[in-house]
């Protein structure tokens, strides 16, 4: 699915957008009483809820500079005055205008996979079973975004008349994960009578059967781990839900339909190429001209503009960070990159830099020349994060490593080695002799090595229960910035808008916000 094929359908006026990334005509209102009638309505339905993936906040710009900023690892190199300076710096207050924006995009697509479910279960015509799968899976994705950006929130199952309501309660996390499930697992029983249909090879950019099992994997992981709620209190998991984890890992790996790219540094070529690697379980896809994606320009060193991979270097990492890598793991020199590129060949400088830039999303040849937008694809879920979710769910069930533990996260370690040491074990050597404490240990470096900069991190440093000491011993010689004094507990959390606010008064603001 191209970005620029998803027609924008305005169910109700307030879906009016002023993004310029859709290029065919919107219709100018639809409603249950004439829209859809037949699959084909369906899916121009369904693929408005997806337009939301075309802006900055859900998997784009903004939030990637939030959810990389956020972590022990990642900061923004730009102005600390401006939205995401302020964010990174810990110096934000409940009036920022992001959180504002990430909730009404997310509630925007919510409200349309709402519509879709109603209208299309009501019409009742051939394939209306998949279209209404597909919406729940990714009303559930929304949903997961809500329960760990704001905690308690508004659980939508209708359609409403806009992204804010009068006189609704905020439902609590755990009534708004049990819908998650509830919409995963009823996507996956009809997806599973349609493999060929929901296999990622036939989706682009569309909700996979993977997917789905990925978000339920996921959600079973955070449902284990640590979370803050609204109300200010750490909120210890269920361990009963790693068992859950490891069956459903064990599934997306008996489907048969994914495997590592030998070449770490192909997947996120592949991103940028449009092509569909077999490590892909979820990617949200961009074309060009009109509708490419900015991440490349905000993560990759200089220099900005045609003829080159660089852009503005406006999300760094840290000195330490590029350090903790071994020297011959492949996934640092493209991931991380202390000097410049000159075309599209990065040129390691001599100079010692104490923040190195973010080059994971760099521009490659081969799918035009662009500078400012690009065709880079947006990734949501890999098949090397199958393997690392089973290995830490087997040392949680068993306290400690199985065998099939050290096989999974010695297979991806294997894949980051170097070509000419793959098997010398002088690079990145298979673990073993592990107790529990050190394994999980090593899954914790290993995320961060393997995932570096694709959202995960802020998620895993909460539900780990370490994200406040990981920040506060964050060290970064930005000027102006002192993220290690500064960062608080309720930074776990995003403000509820104000603007909500005036339309439910009797709502409490999330604790110290």
């Amino acid at each position: 699915m191209k970005l620029k094929k998803i027609i924008l359908i305005l169910i109700f006026p307030l879906f009016v957008s002023c993004e310029n990334y859709l290029e065919e005509e919107p219709y100018s209102f639809l409603s249950e009483a004439n829209f859809p009638e037949k699959a084909e309505d369906g899916r121009i339905a369904l693929n408005s809820a997806y337009s939301v993936f075309g802006g900055a906040n859900i998997v784009g710009y903004a939030y990637l500079c939030y959810s990389i900023a956020d972590t022990d690892f990642g900061s923004y190199g730009a102005s600390l005055s401006n939205s995401y300076g302020l964010y990174q710096n810990f110096t934000r207050t409940s009036a920022d205008g992001f959180p504002k924006s990430v909730w009404a995009d997310l509630y925007k697509g919510i409200n349309i996979c709402n519509f879709v479910i109603d209208v299309v279960a009501e019409k009742n015509f051939e394939g209306g079973d998949q279209l209404i799968a597909e919406a729940k899976g990714l009303r559930a994705y929304f949903y997961i975004q809500v329960s760990n950006q704001f905690g308690d929130a508004p659980l939508r199952t209708k359609t409403t008349n806009g992204v804010g309501s009068v006189n609704v309660s905020r439902a609590g996390v755990d009534d708004i994960r049990t819908l998650i499930l509830q919409d995963l697992n009823e996507a996956e029983a009809v997806m599973e009578n349609y493999p060929s249909v929901f296999a990622v090879q036939n989706r682009g950019g569309y909700v996979t059967l993977g997917a789905v099992k990925m978000m339920k994997a996921q959600m079973h992981m955070f449902m284990a781990g640590w979370r803050r709620s609204s109300t200010g209190e750490m909120v210890a998991g269920d361990p009963s839900h790693w068992t859950s984890v490891r069956d459903i890992c064990q599934e997306i790996i008996d489907m048969g339909i994914y495997e590592l790219d030998p070449d770490y540094t192909n997947v996120f070529k592949d991103y940028y190429l449009d092509n569909y690697n077999n490590e892909s379980i979820w990617e949200i896809d961009f074309s060009m001209p009109s509708n490419g994606a900015t991440l490349p320009n905000a993560m990759t060193a200089p220099p900005y503009g045609s003829g080159s991979a660089g852009g503005f270097g406006n999300m760094r990492t840290t000195k330490g960070f590029y350090d903790s890598f071994d020297p011959m793991d492949t996934r640092r020199d493209w991931s991380i990159g202390q000097g410049s590129f000159s075309g599209y060949t990065f040129v390691p400088s001599a100079a010692i830099y104490s923040r190195p830039y973010i080059n994971k999303y760099r521009k490659v040849p081969g799918n035009g020349d662009y500078s400012y937008r690009t065709p880079h694809n947006n990734p949501i879920y890999r098949y090397a994060e199958v393997h690392l979710m089973l290995a830490e769910a087997l040392n949680e069930i068993n306290n400690g490593p199985t065998a099939q533990a050290y096989t999974a996260i010695n297979t991806v370690r294997y894949r980051a080695r170097s070509s000419d040491h793959k098997d010398d074990g002088t690079v990145l050597p298979d673990l073993t002799g592990l107790d529990y404490s050190s394994f999980k240990e090593a899954i914790i470096d290993e995320r961060a090595f393997e995932l570096a900069f694709e959202g995960q991190r802020r998620m895993d440093l909460i539900r780990w229960g370490i994200y406040l000491d990981r920040l506060q011993a964050f060290e970064d010689d930005l000027t102006g910035m002192n993220k290690a004094a500064k960062v608080q507990g309720y930074h776990m959390l995003l403000p509820i808008p104000l603007d909500e606010f005036n339309l439910n008064p009797d709502w409490d603001q999330n604790d110290l916000w």
